[in-house]
């Protein structure tokens, strides 16, 4: 218009004119992944525990809907973990932190780690640049991990209660030496689970109070679901403490809902 050039105008007369908006800029804008969930944490302002078919959002022309995070994080193509990451950047982060990853030089991943510092610890650390940044977001996660460590070594010292007589249906969540996938781990989290693990062998000689085809409900992970069908009709190899042989049913941890699998044929996988 300043040039003195018509302008061409189109009425847009679809349902959903934000995400219109951040498909057209997307193909022009070369941001990478941390730069687009800080674009999704700015959409995203649905409230935990707000229905966003009844919910408007304030200062949203048109009577816009609330936008939520899932929803956020597919507009911009990003995962709903690393919006997460952005929000508490967004929420607690000094402005010199939330303008490095905005602009393209942190990645949100660290520095949601030195957004749970305080804000005056925050800042010198960005004052110094991208390198102290990763660093002191290493050094908090170490921190993390350590704290972790030790609180585990406590826990794997209370002895367990022995249980009298034997059961014809046992559930059991065996300590699966498992560790947290790292593209899921929250700001200033450890890869260490919350309680303490077991090795395959120790699980092994766990003391099971099992009857004679007992009925076992096991959970367990895919990583860990060759060890938990070892044997159809004994879980675990059926260590020492483990009783008579047993007729076990998996509970698999996967994507989507819990599965049910049974070994012996009696329950059907379905379920």
């Amino acid at each position: 218009m300043i040039a003195g050039v018509q302008g061409k105008f189109v009425n847009y007369e679809g349902k959903d004119p934000l995400g219109f908006v951040i498909k057209r800029n997307l193909r022009r804008m070369h941001y990478n992944e941390s730069q687009r969930a800080m674009v999704a944490a700015k959409i995203a302002n649905l409230k935990d525990g707000q229905r966003k078919d009844l919910t408007i959002s304030k200062g949203r022309p048109n009577g816009l809907a609330a936008t939520s995070q899932t929803d956020a994080a597919d507009m911009l193509n990003v995962g709903k973990r690393t919006v997460k990451r952005a929000v508490s950047v967004r929420n607690y982060g000094v402005p010199e932190l939330i303008q490095a990853v905005e602009s393209g030089t942190v990645k949100v991943s660290p520095a949601a780690v030195v957004a749970t510092l305080p804000k005056e610890e925050q800042a010198e650390v960005v004052a110094k640049g991208e390198k102290e940044i990763l660093k002191k977001a290493a050094e908090i996660r170490e921190a993390k991990r350590e704290a972790l460590r030790i609180a585990n070594q406590a826990k794997a010292q209370i002895p367990v209660p022995k249980v009298d007589g034997e059961y014809d249906v046992i559930i059991v969540d065996p300590p699966w030496p498992m560790k947290r996938i790292e593209r899921d781990l929250r700001p200033n989290q450890a890869e260490d689970v919350d309680y303490p693990t077991m090795e395959l062998e120790q699980i092994r000689e766990l003391e099971i109070p099992a009857a004679q085809d007992c009925h076992l409900w096991l959970w367990t992970t895919h990583k860990f679901l060759p060890d938990a069908l070892r044997d159809p009709y004994s879980t675990l190899g059926n260590g020492p403490g483990w009783g008579p042989p047993c007729r076990p049913v998996l509970g698999i941890h996967i994507k989507g809902p819990l599965k049910a699998l049974s070994c012996a044929g009696w329950l059907t996988p379905d379920l």
